[in-house]
């Protein structure tokens, strides 16, 4: 296709995305908002519940070659043969020219071998106020680094109803000998209360056990709810088919409630291989007088991807998730039902759930240092109220303006890509 037809074409376009823009933003706004109030109180000080120690010197990584040098994860993967093949984790394959595009305007120079550390508020983050520089590591070493970036709309966690987790990225001392001691907001970034007004997070500090490299994945919180869509993504679009929708009907239509959790980091299996639907036995949910929840009420996982529990290792090895660190339990609790009060992260033999790193240490003596694990807990399960469930998209055929501001988002980047031959992660 020509330069000239690719302009052609995104000309032709441009008014109808802008036409369907103002009410879809206005939508993503409501679902913020609506998604907010139930996280916390209005009266609850804003906290950073975390800050993950998440990834060394392994984003933007440019082959296999240099992600066993630099002691990234390794994982086999089996394909549609039946054989296996060395790859790195999903997240350290995001191309170095990738992150410098997404990153774009924010300062950053360097997209190969950077460290990641997501940081989780416990309210939303208001995206217009979001600035790299506003987060700050303190190393043992002495140092004192800023980041580079911030991601934007709080991506990989970018859905109206998330957006507690920001990813950033720069030196965090993944190719030293140092440790991270603390992370501090330093600017006015703004968190969104459940009214709707803002607070400022400067000031706050996070010194705790998600610091170190070697440390596992936390659940930091579980909620049960009556399951609506509001907020969610209700279209992958053209590259995200297989991503979403991911909601918990899509896959488990007699869904009525859903235990929405909320970890420390983005979640796998491995680093690499994606947990999938079926997977409930990474859990035991228990209800106020500690007896299990039948089989019959758990019913699979949502907020992965959009495909079904694949079938066989390959399908297995190459599910599609969101990569984010929300994760849903779909549950079908009838009247009269016992709800859940506890989920337990089993964290065994056959049943870890890692972060990008992975669970095996880096192979060149940098950190992590050790193997990681996540180790067996228990969260209680707090009620909140979801938004208002969201209208199932009408069949009218006038009604042709796309509903979710991710997908026209989403579709403005494809064309850009068309223009300009680049690749966004």
């Amino acid at each position: 296709m020509s330069s000239a037809t690719r302009w052609t074409l995104f000309a032709a376009q441009l008014p109808f995305l802008l036409l369907c823009l103002l009410p879809a933003v206005a939508a993503a706004s409501r679902a913020e908002r609506a998604g907010a109030a139930f996280r916390g109180s209005s009266d609850e000080p804003p906290r950073i519940l975390s800050c993950v120690a998440g990834l060394p010197r392994c984003l933007g990584v440019p082959g296999l070659k240099e992600a066993r040098e630099w002691g990234c994860p390794i994982v086999n993967v089996t394909q549609e043969d039946g054989s296996t093949e060395e790859e790195t984790c999903n997240a350290c394959k995001a191309p170095p020219t990738g992150i410098l595009a997404t990153c774009a305007g924010q300062g950053m120079t360097n997209g190969t071998g950077r460290d990641g550390t997501p940081v989780t508020f416990s309210l939303p983050v208001d995206m217009e106020s979001l600035k790299a520089s506003y987060f700050r590591w303190t190393l043992s070493d002495g140092r004192q680094t800023h980041a580079e970036c911030a991601v934007p709309n709080g991506g990989p966690a970018a859905e109206p109803n998330e957006r507690q987790t920001i990813a950033i990225i720069g030196d965090a001392g993944g190719w030293s000998t140092a440790s991270i001691e603390k992370l501090e907001i330093v600017g006015p970034l703004m968190l969104l209360r459940p009214d709707g007004t803002k607070v400022s997070a400067e000031g706050l500090e996070y010194d705790g056990p998600s610091l170190a490299w070697e440390n596992g994945v936390v659940l930091l919180d579980a909620r049960l709810e009556a399951l609506s869509t509001e907020g969610e993504t209700l279209s992958g679009g053209i590259r995200n088919q297989q991503t979403f929708p991911n909601h918990c009907r899509v896959n488990f239509p007699e869904t009525t409630h859903r235990i929405r959790t909320l970890w420390d980091g983005g979640i796998s299996l491995d680093g690499n291989r994606e947990l999938t639907p079926e997977r409930t036995d990474l859990f035991r949910i228990v209800d106020a007088a500690g007896a299990e929840l039948p089989a019959s009420s758990v019913l699979g996982l949502a907020d992965l991807g959009s495909e079904p529990a694949p079938q066989g290792d390959a399908e297995r090895d190459a599910y599609v998730a969101d990569g984010d660190n929300y994760l849903d339990v779909c549950l079908a609790l009838g009247d009269g039902a016992a709800k859940p009060a506890e989920v337990t992260v089993v964290c065994g033999p056959t049943t870890q759930i890692a972060m990008p790193k992975g669970l095996k240490r880096a192979s060149n003596g940098l950190a992590p240092r050790a193997d990681m694990e996540c180790k067996r807990h228990t969260v209680a399960v707090k009620s909140s109220s979801p938004p208002t469930t969201t209208p199932a998209p009408t069949s009218d055929a006038g009604n042709r303006c796309t509903r979710s501001l991710s997908s026209i988002l989403l579709a403005v980047t494809v064309m850009m890509e068309m223009l300009t031959g680049s690749s966004f992660f």
